[in-house]
């Protein structure tokens, strides 16, 4: 803009912004609205778990009003090629030969050294639409609508996605919800239905989120109020502070039940289902099991759900004792408004908020980032040094059911009706909503604890 030249002088030729990622080719260029993000640069089986690694996780599009797909990336790339190949058959035959020194014409052979780069081929829109029509693909089964609100399929397809990530996370920061939505969709900030999308994940999340603990919390209520779990858990801690003391006096762990103690069934996958009941139709359980095979018992996925539901057990039996629901008895009874009969509101103990939220790195399938470790075994095998010895992590992502793993390259296809086949250090706590235990599991959606708004 004119009227605001910066006073400091800068180095000619030198450009003054450097990403992180692979250069933009894009840069020079009159600036495009970023619609539609690029290549995902990590396996769709990981996902990072710091932002600054979200940030970073899509690459450019040099085309970001086109969708991003393998398939129609694919496109593009032949038709630049042939682009490429055009424009330089048109140079050779404008100009055959060079004239040398004695004026006698040099002939151009593939051996004959390039005297300038080759200038970087962009297509058109028209181009690019024209090709794929020719390959039978229609762009319009990859396009959102650039309008600032989604349809209600595109808004499913979003919804899906939380209920597929309430698996590993229960906090979600912007850059977390962003990157979500780059999954679900492909569109990218400057599209107008961004914002609506990231709303969806921030509402969806709130809902399962209080969903899933009223689930745990049955559990909770059937552990207490046992005879185990009186003898083991309840009638030791009622009345006390939620935190133990360590040994200088001061707040240790929380008064949590020994999860060894829970019947064996807790640890279970029909437990485990009945937990996350709401979010079950977005992952592929069998991928839990070893070689798909139940038999076989859990792998990493299927026991980091297991000590997931675990966690969420254990919470919400201090959430039970420190709000007096269960008594000396074994009772439970929480109190209801007399008024409208609707349970009392109530706050959950730091305890237990800390407790749900070291579930995102204790019950998280986190791994070392398997690109980092191939290439890592790939320098030392050519005998070239390897710097640094931290390798970065990526959390494991419970897979789809396989009539969604298409995402978005078959979006259109996808109907409530479709079958189920049975896909952190997780940033800081954020804004959850949680709900009440309601009678025969019908929650209130409009009630929520305060402590979390």
């Amino acid at each position: 803009m004119s009227g605001s030249q910066s006073s400091q002088p800068q180095t000619q030729g030198t450009p003054t912004n450097v990403g992180y990622a692979s250069p933009n080719v894009n840069f020079g260029q009159t600036r495009q609205p970023l619609l539609y993000c690029g290549k995902r640069l990590l396996s769709e089986q990981y996902l990072p778990i710091t932002d600054a690694a979200l940030a970073r996780l899509y690459d450019h599009n040099k085309y970001p009003t086109i969708p991003y797909t393998e398939e129609i990336a694919k496109v593009i790339s032949d038709l630049e090629e042939s682009l490429n190949d055009a424009n330089e058959y048109s140079r050779r035959e404008s100009r055959p030969g060079t004239p040398t020194p004695q004026g006698r014409e040099r002939a151009i052979t593939a051996f004959t050294p390039s005297r300038k780069r080759k200038a970087a081929v962009f297509s058109t829109y028209d181009q690019i639409i024209e090709a794929l029509e020719d390959r039978g693909i229609n762009i319009n089964d990859y396009v959102v609508p650039n309008v600032p609100t989604l349809s209600q399929e595109h808004s499913d397809h979003v919804k899906v996605y939380c209920k597929n990530r309430m698996m590993v996370a229960f906090v979600w920061t912007n850059a977390f919800k962003d990157c979500l939505v780059r999954d679900a969709l492909g569109i990218d900030k400057d599209h107008l239905a961004f914002q609506a999308a990231v709303d969806i994940c921030t509402d969806t999340r709130s809902s399962l989120q209080a969903k899933i603990l009223s689930k745990g919390h049955t559990f909770s209520v059937l552990y207490n109020s046992s005879s185990d779990g009186l003898k083991n858990y309840t009638l030791k801690h009622i009345g006390k502070q939620p935190y133990y003391e360590d040994a200088a006096g001061k707040q240790g762990a929380a008064r949590l039940p020994d999860p060894h103690d829970f019947p064996a069934y807790f640890r279970e996958m029909s437990t485990i289902m009945d937990v996350f009941a709401d979010v079950a139709e977005a992952v592929d359980w069998d991928y839990c099991f070893k070689k798909r095979n139940r038999e076989l018992g859990f792998n990493h996925l299927g026991r980091a759900a297991s000590v997931r539901t675990a966690t969420i057990i254990q919470a919400e039996c201090l959430n039970a004792i420190q709000n007096n629901w269960t008594t000396r008895q074994g009772v439970y009874c929480r109190p209801t408004n007399p008024t409208n009969q609707k349970k009392e509101s109530f706050k959950r103990h730091h305890a237990v908020i800390s407790t749900i939220r070291a579930c995102d790195t204790t019950a998280s399938p986190i791994i070392a980032d398997p690109v980092a470790l191939k290439r890592r075994a790939d320098l030392l095998a050519a005998g070239h040094p390897v710097h640094g010895t931290d390798v970065p992590k990526v959390c494991c992502l419970y897979p789809l059911p396989r009539y969604l793993q298409l995402g978005r390259t078959r979006r259109r296809n996808v109907t409530k009706q479709a079958p189920v086949v049975n896909t952190a250090n997780f940033l800081l706590f954020g804004d959850a909503t949680l709900s009440e235990l309601e009678d025969n599991d019908e929650e209130d959606e409009d009630e929520v604890d305060e402590e979390f708004q």
